[in-house]
C-alpha cells in the first residue's frame, strides 16, 4: 500500500515538473546541462550509486613467477580482464622454484578450491611461449621465448600482455579466431604475434563467460544501491545519500512486515 501511494505521489510530482519545465528547444546549452545535472543528482538521491554484489565460487588466478617483465604490467592485464569480463580474476607473485616442472606447477596452483582456472607467467629456457591445457583450464606464458629476437622492453611488455590475454582465453575455453587481427588468431612465429591486436574480439569474452559458468564462477552484477539494500546484499552506508536510502528501504520493510 505504501509503495502504491509513493508511486502515485512521484507520478504527480513528475507531471507537475514536466508542465512547469521549459521545453528543451527553449533552453540554452547551459540550462540544458544544468537540467541534466539536476536529473542525475535526483536519480542519485533516489537510487544511490551503482554497487557490486559479492562473488561466490572459484576465480581465475594469474600467477607471476618471473622478473623480466614488471609486475605492474601483469596486474594491469588482470585488472582489465576483470573489468571487461566481470569475472573474478586475481593475481599473485611467487618465487620460481629451482626445478621448474610445468605440470606440477599447474596442478599445485589449481589445488585450492578458490582457483578454478590458471595462467602462469614464467621465464624458462627451452619452454614454448605458450602452453595450454584447455580441458584442465590452465595456460603457461613463457617470457624467455618472447625475447628470442632481442626485442626492446616495450616490445617485450606488449608481447607478454598479448600472450597473457591468449593464455586467459585458452584457459577459459576460447580458441582460434577468424576475425582479422584478433589476438586469438593462429600464431606460429613472433612476427605473427606482432601483427595482432593486444586484446581479443568480444566473441572471446563471451566464450570465457560461458566457460566460467561451467566452472561455477559467478559474474559481478551491477545494481543501484537501493536495489542492493532491498535484496539484502548492500554494504553499510558510506555517505548521507546511501544512509537516507538505507533508512528509507528499512522503514518500508518494517511497514510491510
Amino acid at each position: 500500500m505504501m509503495k502504491r501511494i509513493l508511486l502515485v505521489l512521484l507520478g504527480c510530482a513528475f507531471c507537475t515538473f514536466a508542465q512547469e519545465a521549459p521545453k528543451a528547444e527553449e533552453m540554452t546549452p547551459e540550462e540544458r546541462r544544468e537540467r541534466m545535472q539536476q536529473l542525475r543528482q535526483e536519480m542519485l538521491r533516489k537510487n544511490g550509486p551503482m554497487v557490486t554484489s559479492p562473488q561466490k565460487g572459484p576465480g581465475v588466478l594469474l600467477r607471476n613467477m618471473q622478473e623480466a617483465v614488471p609486475h605492474d604490467v601483469v596486474t594491469n592485464v588482470v585488472d582489465t580482464l576483470g573489468k571487461v569480463t566481470r569475472l573474478p580474476f586475481n593475481v599473485d607473485e611467487v618465487k620460481a622454484p629451482a626445478v621448474m616442472d610445468a605440470l606440477k606447477l599447474a596442478q599445485e596452483a589449481l589445488e585450492p578450491e578458490e582457483v578454478g582456472a590458471l595462467v602462469l607467467l614464467v621465464d624458462v629456457k627451452g619452454w614454448p611461449s605458450l602452453w595450454v591445457a584447455p580441458e584442465q583450464s590452465w595456460a603457461i606464458v613463457n617470457v624467455d621465448a618472447l625475447r628470442a629476437d632481442n626485442p626492446d622492453a616495450e616490445q617485450l611488455s606488449r608481447r607478454t600482455q598479448q600472450q597473457l590475454w591468449r593464455g586467459a582465453c585458452y584457459a577459459m575455453g576460447a580458441g582460434d579466431s577468424k576475425m582479422e587481427k584478433c589476438v586469438m588468431n593462429p600464431v606460429v612465429t613472433l612476427a605473427d604475434l606482432d601483427k595482432l591486436n593486444i586484446v581479443p574480439y568480444p566473441e572471446y569474452l563471451g566464450k570465457m563467460m560461458q566457460h566460467a559458468r561451467v566452472l561455477g564462477m559467478e559474474m559481478r552484477r551491477m545494481a543501484p544501491y537501493r536495489k542492493a539494500v532491498e535484496e539484502g546484499w548492500a554494504e553499510e552506508p558510506k555517505d548521507e545519500i546511501e544512509q537516507n536510502i538505507w533508512d528509507d528501504v528499512k522503514n518500508e520493510l518494517k511497514v510491510e512486515n
